[in-house]
Parts: C-alpha cells; structure tokens; sequence
C-alpha cells in the first residue's frame, strides 16, 4: 500500500485514515496510524479517523476493541467502551460475549481477546471488511493493507471487468489469490484462523405464524427507526433515498 502511494503520488494517511491492521509484529509501523495492543500476541494499527472504543469485560477489564460505528441493541452509538458483561477469564467467554454482539446494528468490527483465544466479528453486511491470509496470518481491512509483496492476481476473476464495474469478487475470494475475506455472520479464529459461522444459531426460528407478521415489522421498522437515529443524532450523516423497495 505505501508502495503504490508513493508510485501514485497519493498521501496514505489520507486514503487509509479509516482503515486497520492487525499484526504480530510488534515493530510494524504505517505512516499516520495509531498502535493499539491487543494481547501479548497482537497488536492494533489503525488509521487517525477510524473509532476505536475499548471491549471491556465482567471485571472491566480491556478485552478488546469496537472499530467503527456499532449502535447498542438498547439504543446508542457505543463511544466510551462496549460492556459485555461476560468473564474473558472462562472458557465459555466467547459463547457468553455473542448475544450481545449478534444483536449490534451499525458498521463495526469486533475484536476480542480472552483466555480461549482470540476472535475477530463483522458487522451482518460486511459494511466494514476483514481480509485475512491465513499462510502470512496478516489481517487488515483490505488487501493491500494485508500485503508485504506484489499482489498476485486471482486466477478466477477478471481484475479489469471488476474496475470497470462489470463484475465482483464473490464469496471469500479477493483481488489476491491468496488473501480472503471474513464473510457476515462468521468470525476469523485468530489462533489458527479457522473462519466459522456462529449465526444463526441451531435454535433460531425463523418462522413467523401470519397472526404475528404485523408485530415483526413494526419491531423492524422501530429498530431501523433509532438506529438511523442514533447514528445522525451523533455523527455526519448522508441517506440516499432511491425510492426503491430498500428505500421505503
């Protein structure tokens, strides 16, 4: 990334001011980023303009990280620290810490560390990416931010197409033919970067009788409803309406 920037002549704090890295080399630097620790294996380098508010656990103490914007299921973009009420000293941290993170709205990454490892969460859409190679075990918001070397072109897409806007990279699969990408509802294990899914859950019901279809979408609506207002309510805020069925 700093490469192609000097090539290009483009200033990288500029372009990767929301972006991150997570790494296990400590002396690992990017111009403008701040340096966060994680746990004694990693550490967090992130871009000036990127929220970064503290994951704090049953005792208070710093278990992690939010990155960007998350709205709490009980209302409120979390900007001074996301309270998970749950032990990172027990094994069942991470099945205890899930409710809460499954049922946050917003654009966010999660990243959370503990005494059964270390576990990287995305926003249910992806707004905010995660790509990871697991061969390097480099982890960033975006491949170039991920790589040390030349990218090496994915065999299985037309680069060219998909910058025209004619195509997309699909699935896991990135620009890079080694690099992947953290898809919604998984998390990224950091300690042998197993990519699992952890929603829905086996118990999930889905099924709706007809007589409570109408308290369904009122609930969806109110919730879209304070999310919107939460997020405009603190942060600048732009809504393209397109008069679509999204829309209304």
């Amino acid at each position: 990334a700093e490469k192609l920037c000097a090539a290009e002549d483009r200033d990288f704090e500029t372009l990767f001011r929301y972006q991150f890295i997570l790494t296990e080399n400590p002396a690992l630097t990017a111009p403008g980023f701040k340096a966060k620790h994680l746990d004694d294996a990693w550490t967090l380098l992130h871009g000036a303009a990127l929220p970064v508010t503290p994951v704090l656990d049953s005792k208070r103490q710093n278990c992690g990280y939010v990155l960007g914007g998350a709205i709490h299921p009980e209302g409120g973009l979390i900007d001074t620290a996301l309270e998970l009420g749950a032990s990172s000293d027990t094994k069942g941290f991470f099945g205890d810490a899930e409710p809460l993170i499954e049922a946050l709205a917003g654009r966010y990454v999660v990243i959370l560390s503990g005494k059964a490892g270390s576990r990287i969460y995305i926003d249910p859409v992806l707004a905010l990416g995660v790509v990871y190679d697991p061969k390097t075990r480099a982890v960033a918001s975006s491949v170039l931010l991920a790589l040390d070397r030349e990218r090496e072109p994915n065999p299985m897409f037309d680069n060219d197409l998909i910058l025209e806007g004619k195509g997309n990279y699909s699935l896991q699969h990135t620009s890079d033919a080694a690099v992947k990408r953290l898809l919604p509802n998984h998390y990224l294990d950091l300690s042998d970067f197993s990519h699992v899914r952890h929603w829905p859950k086996a118990d999930q019901v889905f099924d709706i009788p007809e007589a409570d279809a109408s308290g369904a979408l009122e609930e969806i609506r109110d919730r879209l409803a304070r999310t919107i207002g939460d997020i405009a309510s603190v942060r600048p805020t732009v809504m393209p309406i397109s008069a679509g069925r999204d829309s209304r």
